[in-house]
Formats: C-alpha cells, sequence, structure tokens
C-alpha cells in the first residue's frame, strides 16, 4: 500500500503540469496529446486511489455505512442497457417507458 500512496504526488504533479500545458498556445496535435495525458493520468490517478480505499477496507480501518435511496431514473437506464442485450429476459423491470 505504501509504494501506491508514493505514486499519487508525483501523479498528480503531471496532472497539473498537463492542465499549465493546455493553457498555453499548442498546435492542434500537442493540444490532443496533452489532452490524452490529462485523461490517462486522471484515470491511473482514480485507480490507483480505488486500491487504496480497497487497501483500507481490507484493513479494517474505515467501515462501510448503508444507506437508503432512491434512484428514480435507474430502472429505466437499467432496463434500455439490458433490453439490447437480453432481450427475451424474464426479469421484470418497473417503471420503464
Amino acid at each position: 500500500m505504501c509504494c501506491l500512496v508514493q505514486v499519487r504526488t508525483p501523479l498528480n504533479g503531471c496532472l497539473a503540469s498537463a492542465e499549465m500545458l493546455l493553457e498555453t498556445p499548442l498546435a492542434e496535435e500537442q493540444r490532443e496529446l496533452a489532452k490524452t495525458i490529462r485523461v490517462s493520468g486522471s484515470i491511473l490517478l482514480s485507480t490507483v486511489s480505488n486500491f487504496l480505499d480497497f487497501f483500507k477496507l481490507e484493513a479494517g480501518e474505515c467501515l462501510l455505512r448503508l444507506i437508503p435511496f432512491v434512484c428514480i431514473n435507474c430502472d429505466c437506464l437499467l432496463c434500455s442497457a439490458g433490453s439490447a442485450s437480453a432481450p427475451a429476459s424474464d426479469v421484470e423491470h418497473s417503471g420503464c417507458n
């Protein structure tokens, strides 16, 4: 876990540099490359953070709380995603249009 923590600081430096680079005049190809650095770095940072959270959970350093919530549009989003892959499904979807 300690190695992952040490990765975040230089990764944040790379992301900040990419942001600053995007604020300067660049050729189109350079701009696209800088955007790729920013997006890829953000995904990598998120992945590292997710691993660290997982390790904390496994070590018992943090607890999960169950919080009830209502998601109005989730059901229809799931219906549209599921209907394309399983049109003959026996699963009943409530609230779908």
